[in-house]
C-alpha cells in the first residue's frame, strides 16, 4: 500500500467553522476514493516562504 501525505494551506484569517468544513469535506474527498484519513494537525499561522497572490490578492502568511 502506498501512503500520501496532503500538506494543505489557508488563508491565516480564515474562520473556524469555515476551516473544519474545508477540512471534512477533503477528509470525505479521501474516505469516498478509498483512501484512509489517519491524522489532522493544525500547525497555527506560519509566515509562507514567498509572497502569493490569488484572486487578485497578496498573502504573506498561511494557515
Amino acid at each position: 500500500m502506498v501512503f500520501y501525505e496532503m500538506l494543505v494551506i489557508v488563508r491565516a484569517n480564515l474562520m473556524e467553522a469555515n476551516l473544519k468544513d474545508l477540512v471534512r469535506t477533503s477528509a470525505k474527498l479521501v474516505l469516498e476514493r478509498g483512501g484512509v484519513v489517519r491524522n489532522f494537525e493544525n500547525w497555527g499561522v506560519l509566515r509562507l516562504p514567498t509572497r502569493t497572490r490569488r484572486h487578485q490578492e497578496y498573502f504573506d502568511d498561511g494557515q
